[in-house]
This record gives C-alpha cells, sequence and structure tokens, in this order.
C-alpha cells in the first residue's frame, strides 16, 4: 500500500488539532476551578 505525503500530513494535522483543542478544554476547566474557588488565607 502507497500512501501519499498528503496523507500523513493529513493525519498529522488532525491529531495535532485534537490534541490542542483537548488541551484547551482541560487547562480552562482546571482555570474555572482553581478561580472559582476560594482561597483560605487570601482577600
Amino acid at each position: 500500500m502507497d500512501f501519499g505525503f498528503g496523507r500523513f500530513m493529513f493525519n498529522s494535522l488532525v491529531i495535532t488539532i485534537a490534541i490542542t483543542v483537548g488541551s484547551l478544554l482541560i487547562a480552562s476547566l482546571a482555570t474555572y476551578v482553581i478561580t472559582s474557588t476560594a482561597c483560605r488565607g487570601g482577600g
């Protein structure tokens, strides 16, 4: 089976976009939790 360079680029692009979106989602949720909880010694 001969897969072209374009197929490899497409697969890499899909994986890159999926990982980036997943990372942003997790980071956004973590930031929301951190900022919404009250700090114990802070103002």
